[in-house]
């Protein structure tokens, strides 16, 4: 079968008679081109193409079809193309009950978990304390925090996840967070109590109780420690049995200080005051302080928290 292709083509040009192949002039000749790949990938459109050539633009996600309709030829898009920028993040999930389980979203590729363990309460004066006398308790420990970049496998993503939330210290210890799936295990434990405060005549120090520990996550950092309490005893001359205490402040956490008490100047005035409540995410409470006053309770920590950001 004979055909008249057409004169002086461009190279690339495409000419396809009627019930004969599709011919395409490269390099001075009429051909019948190969088989176009099954698609062609890259940011930029292949060059050359025939019709019926698929291509998927790379850094869109956009899928195209050359189309040849009789009278022109043109890429046609014929997908929606949902590819989202790398590494948005799309859900953050704060957990606070003190025990769940946790399921990803079936798109997501990676996710930060994070993880912080319950903050101690401070420390607590004990018995009631004389005239000339002052007692103060140090701060609580803060809970440790530690945090991973988990990239979410089939096994991962089917496998059931527990978290637990370590719960507030109100009179002794925070309690420990974890995070947990088949492949990964993070742990932030709770800050030890501040130490309570008994009266004496001298001049008495209260090491703040220690913060938390943290394991399993590419950044492990402990909790702040509490802060120190002191106090001192009876005065002479002048200002006789006058005292003075002050209570230590609870340790600070990744997600805020911790708690701060009042403290009293030198008096002889009966005085006090409890440890103040913690309020951020894993903090100590503060310790609690009196002077020639009865005894009086340190304030509570704050609980831990879990926190997962995903990212497709």
């Amino acid at each position: 079968m004979a055909f008249d292709f057409p004169a002086s083509p461009a190279e690339g040009a495409l000419f396809q008679p009627a019930g004969g192949p599709l011919y395409k002039f490269t390099n001075g000749a009429w051909t019948i081109p190969s088989t176009p790949p099954v698609m062609s990938i890259s940011d930029t459109a292949p060059a050359n193409p025939i019709p019926g050539q698929l291509w998927w633009e790379s850094d869109t996600g956009n899928a195209f079809l050359w189309f040849d309709d009789g009278t022109s030829r043109q890429w046609v898009q014929f997908n929606v193309s949902s590819k989202p920028t790398p590494g948005s993040p799309f859900k953050r999930t704060l957990i606070t009950a003190s025990s769940t389980t946790f399921q990803y979203d079936p798109t997501t590729l990676y996710a930060d978990a994070e993880v912080v363990g319950g903050g101690a309460a401070g420390g607590a004066t004990a018995g009631t304390v004389t005239a000339g006398n002052g007692a103060a308790g140090s701060g609580g420990g803060a809970g440790g925090y530690t945090k991973k970049l988990i990239q979410i496998t089939d096994a991962i993503r089917a496998a059931t996840k527990t978290i637990v939330v370590g719960a507030a210290g109100t009179s002794g210890g925070g309690g420990n967070s974890s995070y947990a799936d088949t492949v990964n295990t993070l742990t932030g434990n709770g800050g030890a109590a501040g130490v309570n405060g008994t009266q004496s005549s001298q001049i008495v120090i209260r090491a703040g109780g220690a913060g938390g520990a943290a394991t399993g996550g590419d950044l492990n950092m402990a909790g702040g420690q509490g802060g120190v309490g002191y106090s001192v005893g009876a005065i002479s001359g002048a200002v006789a049995s006058a005292a003075a205490a002050f209570a230590g402040t609870g340790g600070a956490s990744q997600f805020g200080g911790g708690a701060t008490a009042g403290a009293v100047v030198l008096t002889t005035s009966s005085s006090g005051s409890g440890g103040a409540v913690a309020t951020a995410w894993g903090a100590g409470g503060s310790g609690c302080w009196t002077v020639n006053n009865a005894n009086g309770s340190g304030g509570a920590g704050a609980q831990g928290v879990v926190v997962i950001t995903e990212y497709r």
